[in-house]
């Protein structure tokens, strides 16, 4: 069923003098590859978010307003980042700003390699704010990039397009993550018995 909806959404939105959904802004290269990255930024985005609150209340035992008030760092510095990347990208070429973000977002993930169950608030403190930094430096510049080139007809519906495929690679990232958390626990557990 899901294979047959599949060809004929892709029929319908194709044939059809005003569709749905228009597809046509993938045929734009700025518009294809802004959306690629999105995806990816999804993953990264959406990912942390979920295992950070897992992490505090699973392993460290945090209360919901704890997790909250630990996650706050985050949006903290997403929020006061957005006007400075704002800024920055009449000065700065976008392509340098994407990848001065990715990098310091590679650094954030780096920082988290060597997490124990004593990690707490302040050493959760600069991964959170270098992710935040981070993930606007890549993503505010890639909306532009993505959004900037297609004619202003197309601008609402691709505008759209372009959030689905971030909220799209959130939800992949979060299956994939969920699944080895899972595996991986399923495997402790088994060490663990054994051991017993």
């Amino acid at each position: 069923i899901c294979a047959i909806s599949d060809v004929l959404f892709f029929h319908r939105v194709q044939t059809a003098r005003e569709p749905i959904v228009d597809i046509r802004a993938f045929t734009d290269r700025n518009f294809a590859l802004g959306s690629t990255f999105s995806f990816c930024v999804g993953i990264g985005l959406y990912g942390l978010t979920y295992i950070y609150p897992r992490y505090l209340a699973e392993v460290r035992g945090y209360s919901a307003v704890m997790i909250g008030e630990t996650m706050f760092v985050s949006g903290a510095a997403m929020f006061f980042t957005a006007p400075l990347v704002g800024k920055l990208m009449t000065k700065i070429d976008m392509r340098a700003m994407i990848a001065a973000g990715l990098i310091i977002f590679a650094i954030s993930s780096w920082q988290m390699t060597w997490i124990t169950r004593d990690y707490d608030f302040y050493e959760l403190l600069w991964p959170q704010i270098f992710r935040g930094v981070g993930i606007m430096m890549a993503m505010i510049p890639v909306n532009n990039i993505a959004l900037g080139t297609l004619p202003p007809e197309r601008l609402k519906n691709a505008s759209g397009l372009f959030n689905l495929t971030r909220n799209l690679g959130g939800a992949v990232g979060l299956a994939v993550i969920n699944q080895v958390l899972d595996d991986r626990t399923d495997l402790h557990i088994s060490r663990l018995q054994d051991r017993v």
